[in-house]
């Protein structure tokens, strides 16, 4: 796990995001790049659910593959 291999997924994630309908984040901490994400996520208009207690988050949700 190099740098450069992080930063391609990092990089890969961000241009993934563009395809979402949604962004889920859980748990209070936040790294710089989920920053990123969040911040691009309020670009594009995509809906941002924050869940700081995942453990208490009870749903069931289902992933669109």
């Amino acid at each position: 796990n190099t740098k450069s291999e992080r930063n391609l997924g990092a990089k890969g994630g961000i241009e993934l995001l563009r395809y979402c309908d949604e962004l889920w984040i859980f748990g209070a901490t936040r790294t710089d790049r989920m920053n990123e994400e969040i911040k691009l996520a309020k670009a594009l208009n995509i809906p941002i659910f924050n869940i700081a207690n995942p453990e208490g988050f009870v749903r069931e949700t289902r992933l669109k593959i």
